[in-house]
């Protein structure tokens, strides 16, 4: 199995620093540059691969990010799935909150996250092992033959190599994703291709 991993685009609450698992919110305009450049990229890199499917996150800016990159590889606008499986993790009660509206509505609970991040629920929220056991479940169910494209967001992008590289959630949990920055992961190694 071949997995290009994108994240999508720059949002608007990304700018603000505010959690936004799966709340939608538009592209920035530099959200679009980076679409259009991980796309153009991908473009000079592609040729070696048969049938590439391209599937995304069902959040707004990774359907955003890969109608960008359908276009640009001339998939049409529609030639992409969605996949539930690889939305971002549900922030639950703090959705579109910055560091220090949780911090008033939700004494010290940051950092009971930031101790035990792999097993604490935000209220109303998804821990980081259920995300890890959703993306592993949605991989098993692909053939070792295909080659996909997948937009999604920084967690689920951890989650992705954290399983595909079989890595400690330790090492999994320092994985970082850039938003003009394409992971290839195969046959059992990841290589980074800068934009």
């Amino acid at each position: 199995m071949t997995i290009f991993i994108l994240r999508h685009g720059q949002t608007e609450l990304n700018i603000q620093n505010r959690r936004q698992g799966q709340a939608d919110s538009e592209l920035t305009d530099k959200g679009v540059e980076q679409a259009i450049s991980c796309a153009e990229h991908l473009r000079s890199v592609l040729e070696k691969y048969a049938d590439p499917k391209l599937i995304s996150s069902p959040v707004k800016c990774a359907r955003t990010t890969a109608s960008i990159i359908a276009k640009t590889l001339s998939l049409g606008d529609k030639s992409y799935s969605i996949a539930n499986e690889l939305t971002a993790p549900s922030y639950g009660l703090w959705e579109t909150l910055n560091d220090a509206e949780i911090d008033k509505q939700f004494p010290g609970q940051r950092l009971k996250r930031l101790q035990n991040c792999w097993s604490y629920q935000i209220p109303g929220g998804e821990t980081y092992e259920a995300l890890h056991q959703r993306v592993d479940a949605w991989l098993k169910t692909y053939r070792r033959s295909e080659t996909f494209i997948i937009v999604t967001h920084q967690a689920v992008s951890r989650a992705l190599i954290g399983r595909y590289l079989k890595l400690s959630t330790i090492d999994t949990s320092k994985t970082q994703h850039p938003h003009d920055m394409i992971y290839l992961l195969k046959r059992q190694k990841m290589s980074v291709l800068n934009v």
